[in-house]
């Protein structure tokens, strides 16, 4: 290794105290419960020896019937009149001519898959594909649910006691779901446990769907569903029929028809709430549709080609509305404030709080048709209690230091995490009254004063201690702390911070630190077998069986969890240079095996952001002789450094530095970073300086990885770098029959702004394969409007990676595999409508009879449901 260099800016900085990057993880054996906050993806993150491939498939084969699928097939709403010409832009091989309203086109055929392995993604599919009567399709011995599309289905009404019943149908279906033809018979068979559990509901009920409107509108959902059960109460006349539901917004779903005469009916409500005023309102009901529930039985039995949403949606409101009085709601979870003995502090004013996960799902197994799926859930929430206290943990002030004033910096980070929060005023025992922040004063409270008019008329300023003082005879503790602005913006209510209290029961809603992430995931990950009986206590603690408006509907649900039958499907053969493994239980050992073609890093520097102090220059040379070891023994060879330096990571600018290296050492390969201290901070700016301004390659560890420099993590690494560099660390050794001709494979994904951000625009991110092995990707980004799911110009982004994929192989692909990332189930019609016709655009634009074959594939990764092992020897990876 060289002697190190002074560095154009030596660093002198002490440790970073962001988040944690971790480098050579070993595989994490504890699944960390569904928790509700947003991680980053860290550079140097990786699996255990070497390589690692997931847990053995349990490939459910008679599993659950995710609603992705179905969503996928139908949708609700009307179509205009030039998207229902779309299909004739996607034409395939082997065209049967059929009608379609008063036009002919070609009929495609597709195919819908289904994975139920937990905790993997579960996908949905569409293959368009050229025969005319489709074959079953196997993916590892399972059979492939198909899906046609067809013309316009227009379902007659439907009638109950001579009224006409509102059908939640659409009337122009693309896509027609197939009946399954079988289940797989690959692998070994095994008996699976999953936390979906049966419902049972008469199909001969007619749910009666009513909109609820008040005076004053945009009320909060507590409110709105407080003004809701007062009404329900107070008018015992009108909802004589049984107990009724609301989802919070607009919609009341009762089992029998409300008692009252003409269109809608006007109500005046009172609710009185402790230490405010009285909340006064108008509401007004107003039929719109009837629901009949035979139309859902008859879509769960095959016997209909569109998905009632409507009545989906009512189940699902019926089934969460008792546990949403009993429970804090954030969305689909449920959540119970922490007991006092447990450790749930993540610290900046933030505390854990687990609940469960609940959520009404179609399925098709033996005599179930609904089922309900139930899962462990955590998530953020703010501490309740005094402002005070929350202010000293949010600054990391010392108590003694409380009275001092604050300063600016620290008070734009105090209203930035107190913004939006309610508190509550508790100026005596009999007074309590609640507020939303909207800011904090830049004014102590002894010098800040606010427009007081007084019993003849005349308006003052007054100072707000003084105010306090001479109303209510309260001398401040704390006259040099700011105050909190809260109400409304154009008003001047000012509120001394030491007699405000956090309200409890708010979930954060903003993304947490690095730290906080770290410290959830630890709090949160156990062993599947635990996750398991925490899952059978939250079905106990929901207590279905005693919920009055379930029964008010005659709907019931079995406690027990579903038994299922699975399959572990055989591993492929992994094959490096001379040398094939079989992996066992989800992971390989690279040891004695060399990589299957290995880059040679001729050209490469390291760069310490971390003070010398703490990093010292034997560390970095110990860490270069491993890294060099490791990489000659995996066939990667490395030659020594070309530079060593330390650099400060204070007000840098990446680019020109990585730049100034490119320059100095012209064919500069790779340079290996060492972050300071945790490193998250300047992680996201060292990556985006090498990969989209400066084009170098980057590969950071962390500081205590790169002191400790073990052969294993270091062989880790290695696995990032050949691959960065265009090498290929290992194939298939049996590649699927779908591959033996040329295939392009594709992945897509829109990354949205953080939550709370109402500026910044997303980003999409088209991936595509550009060799026999899909090894080796290109990319393609592209900035679009903000929170936008839908792809803009990715037809001329499959373009280029079509060309670019003909010129590295030298064949267009016959095949088109499209893996679709982050779209939610409302979004999976619109997306498919809009995006499989932009890749057939794309084929198009490069001959007008180029159409290759193309599977679209969903890819939903943040699904809830979990299979688990009946017999316990069946279990791996589990402590």
């Amino acid at each position: 290794m060289p002697k190190r260099g002074k560095g154009r800016a030596r660093g002198r900085g002490g440790r970073q105290s962001s988040a944690e990057q971790t480098v050579g993880k070993s595989k994490q054996k504890l699944e960390p419960q569904n928790v509700e906050a947003s991680e980053r993806k860290e550079d140097s993150q990786q699996p255990k020896s070497g390589a690692s491939l997931p847990e053995p498939q349990l490939s459910s084969t008679a599993g659950i019937t995710q609603e992705s699928t179905t969503r996928l097939a139908h949708t609700s709403g009307a179509r205009p009149k030039e998207q229902v010409e779309r299909p004739k832009e996607a034409s395939i091989s082997g065209p049967l001519p059929v009608a379609w309203g008063h036009q002919t086109v070609e009929q495609k055929l597709a195919s819908v898959s289904l994975s139920g392995t937990s905790p993997k993604p579960v996908t949905a599919s569409v293959s368009l594909t050229g025969p005319t009567t489709p074959k079953p399709v196997t993916s590892g011995g399972q059979k492939v649910t198909s899906v046609s599309l067809t013309g316009p289905t227009t379902p007659k009404p439907v009638t109950s006691g001579g009224q006409k019943v509102i059908s939640p149908a659409r009337t122009d279906q693309v896509l027609q779901l197939v009946k399954r033809r079988g289940y797989g018979t690959s692998g070994r068979p095994i008996q699976l446990y999953s936390n979906h559990f049966r419902v049972k509901f008469p199909t001969d009920v007619i749910i009666f769907q009513y909109d609820m409107s008040t005076q004053p509108e945009k009320l909060p959902k507590k409110k709105l569903r407080d003004i809701f059960e007062e009404i329900q109460n107070t008018n015992r006349n009108i909802f004589a029929g049984g107990k009724c539901v609301f989802d919070g917004r607009k919609c009341v779903y009762s089992p029998a028809e409300l008692r009252f005469t003409g269109a809608q009916v006007d109500l005046n409500v009172e609710k009185k709430y402790e230490g405010s005023n009285t909340l006064k309102a108008k509401v007004t009901l107003k039929k719109v549709a009837t629901i009949d529930l035979h139309d859902l039985h008859q879509y769960l039995s095959g016997k209909l080609n569109f998905t009632p949403y409507v009545a989906l949606q009512a189940m699902d409101v019926i089934m969460r509305y008792y546990p949403s009085m009993r429970f804090t709601p954030v969305g689909r979870s449920l959540f119970c404030e922490p007991r006092q003995n447990d450790d749930f502090n993540l610290g900046g004013g933030l505390e854990l709080h687990k609940g469960f996960f609940q959520s009404m799902r179609p399925a098709a197994w033996k005599d179930y048709k609904m089922s309900v799926n139930i899962d462990v859930s955590n998530t953020a929430f703010y501490k309740p209690g005094p402002v005070l206290d929350f202010m000293v943990e949010v600054l990391n002030m010392r108590r003694d230091s409380i009275g001092m004033p604050v300063r600016d910096a620290e008070r734009k980070q105090f209203e930035k995490i107190i913004k939006g929060l309610q508190i509550e005023v508790r100026r005596e025992p009999s007074y309590k009254r609640k507020f939303r922040v909207i800011g904090v004063t830049a004014k102590e409270a002894q010098k800040l004063t606010f427009p007081l008019t007084d019993d003849k008329g005349r308006t003052s300023e007054c100072v707000v201690a003084k105010y306090f003082f001479d109303k209510y005879g309260i001398r401040l503790r704390y006259p040099r702390l700011p105050c909190l602005h809260v109400g409304q913006p154009d008003k001047k209510t000012y509120i001394p911070i030491e007699m405000c209290h956090v309200v409890a029961n708010q979930p954060c809603r903003r993304k947490l630190t690095p730290m906080q992430t770290s410290d959830m995931i630890k709090k949160t990950a156990i062993p599947a077998p635990d996750r398991l009986r925490e899952i059978q206590n939250w079905i106990k603690e929901a207590n279905h069986s005693g919920d009055p408006y379930l029964k008010s509907f005659g709907i019931s649900i079995d406690p027990n969890l579903l038994k299922i039958p699975g399959r572990v499907l055989a591993p492929p053969d992994i094959k490096y240079k001379q040398a094939e493994i079989k992996p066992r239980e989800g992971s390989w050992n690279l040891q004695g095996r060399k990589f299957h073609n290995a880059v040679s890093v001729k050209i490469w520097g390291i760069i310490c952001f971390e003070n010398e102090r703490f990093c010292r220059y034997d560390d970095l040379n110990n860490m270069h002789d491993v890294l060099t070891g490791t990489s000659a023994k995996i066939g990667m060879p490395m030659a020594n450094a070309s530079f060593v330096q330390y650099e400060s990571p204070h007000n840098v600018d990446f680019v020109k530095m990585f730049q100034f290296y490119c320059q100095e050492h012209q064919g500069l390969q790779l340079i290996f970073i060492v972050l300071p201290g945790k490193g998250n901070d300047i992680y996201g700016d060292i990556k985006n300086a090498g990969d989209a301004q400066v084009g170098i390659a980057t590969q950071n560890i962390q500081l205590k990885n790169a002191k400790k420099a073990s052969p294993r993590t270091m062989e880790n690494i290695c696995l990032k770098i050949n691959a960065k560099l265009g090498g290929i660390n290992n194939v298939i050794n049996q590649m699927s029959s779908v591959m033996r001709e040329p295939v392009l494979v594709l992945g897509a994904d829109v990354t949205h702004p953080s939550p709370g951000d109402f500026h910044r625009p997303s980003i999409a991110a088209v991936v595509g394969s550009k060799d026999k092995h899909t090894f080796k990707y290109d990319a393609k980004v592209k900035v679009q409007a903000h929170r936008q799911e839908i792809i803009e110009d990715l037809d001329k982004m499959v373009t280029e990676l079509l060309i670019n994929f003909k010129k590295c192989t030298e064949v267009q692909p016959k095949k088109i595999i499209m893996y679709r990332d982050g779209v939610s189930e409302g979004q999976f019609q619109q997306v498919l409508d809009s995006e499989l016709m932009a890749i057939r655009r794309a084929c198009s634009s490069l001959h007008s009879e180029y159409k290759p074959g193309i599977t679209f594939l969903t890819v939903q990764k943040r699904h809830h449901t979990r299979l688990f092992c009946v017999d316990r020897r069946d279990e791996v990876n589990t402590l």
